[in-house]
């Protein structure tokens, strides 16, 4: 049997203790003297700095360029075929702007500290960056079965659609895509490790290949086949494929995501399996709730705003 990696041996070392030790680390001793004996200082792009964020910026432009010019050549073409009803995206972004708010709300104690923890602990501990990982991918989804729940029982039996209640099965469909709620967990573990040259082409092969992919494949299906069903209708089908094509090409993005991510934690000792235990320490789900509800008033007022200015412009729009 695989021994554990060592913070997992240790489970009373905690964000505190640990700096502690750092703090407190004794280069005359002899464990650290033979330690130092095999350190190579980090030369070039693997020296923490600007150099990464920066070379990830000159990787990331490379892919946009490429990825640009094949989809002006080919996504172009297809639109008219795809989208002869404007109105048929037009149900898919009023079902994303009604329930964005509360999907904000929900994301609030992880939307925005995932890759603050996971770049500090990368460096003090690794074991204590693994469980933030871990916090994040079962509180997603945890909170995801809560979210699917109560809102699909709104739209159900409480949301009042008068001739529009055919939409309904479509703003299913959307909550739908809130669970697991976790798939873009490993590409932002990759941003927190500064590892921008394998989120580049995470980015690459989802916004050239695999969303345009699913996208066309799924509306096609929902135009011509879903559609021919007089109770549906062309429109409503192409709106039910949009939907559920830009849902499977999350999954699709997550496992290239969690294989760059495994390849990333090797040298640490650890895998992607390490990163989805069960088992978190009370100090790391709690440094995390704290600093997410500390950033999020901005975001907050800025989702605020925006469901207000949209629902406000639909409203003076002529139907």
């Amino acid at each position: 049997m695989e021994n554990p990696p060592q913070s997992e041996q240790n489970p009373q070392l905690t964000i505190q203790n640990a700096q502690h030790l750092i703090d407190n680390f004794d280069m005359e001793n002899q464990l650290a003297q033979e330690l130092m004996k095999n350190y190579e200082k980090p030369q070039g792009y693997d020296k923490i700095g600007f150099a990464r964020p920066l070379g990830g910026f000159f990787y990331q432009f490379f892919y946009a360029l490429v990825g640009g010019v094949l989809i002006l050549i080919t996504y172009t073409q297809l639109l008219r075929v795809l989208y002869p009803y404007p109105d048929a995206k037009g149900y898919t972004t009023v079902g994303n702007m009604l329930f964005s708010l509360l999907f904000l709300i929900m994301n609030i104690p992880t939307g925005f500290s995932l890759e603050r923890f996971v770049a500090e602990w990368a460096v003090k501990h690794p074991g204590k960056m693994i469980q933030y990982i871990r916090f994040y991918v079962w509180y997603q989804m945890m909170t995801g079965i809560l979210l699917v729940t109560v809102t699909s029982i709104y739209v159900l039996y409480i949301l009042e659609t008068g001739s529009l209640v055919y939409t309904k099965w479509l703003l299913l469909i959307y909550i739908s895509r809130e669970y697991p709620a976790m798939t873009g967990v490993f590409q932002s573990s990759l941003r927190g490790l500064q590892q921008f040259q394998h989120e580049s082409k995470v980015n690459f092969y989802a916004q050239t290949f695999i969303q345009p992919t699913f996208e066309v494949l799924c509306v096609l299906w929902g135009r011509f086949i879903l559609g021919t069903n007089p109770a549906i209708g062309e429109m409503m089908g192409i709106a039910i494929g949009y939907a559920i094509g830009t849902y499977i090409d999350d999954f699709i993005t997550m496992g290239i995501s969690m294989r760059y991510l495994n390849k990333v934690l090797t040298p640490f000792g650890y895998s992607i399996k390490d990163a989805i235990i069960p088992s978190v320490d009370r100090d790391v789900w709690v440094s995390s709730l704290k600093f997410g509800l500390q950033l999020s008033p901005p975001q907050i007022l800025s989702a605020v705003i925006g469901f207000a200015t949209f629902f406000w412009w639909y409203d003076m729009v002529p139907a």
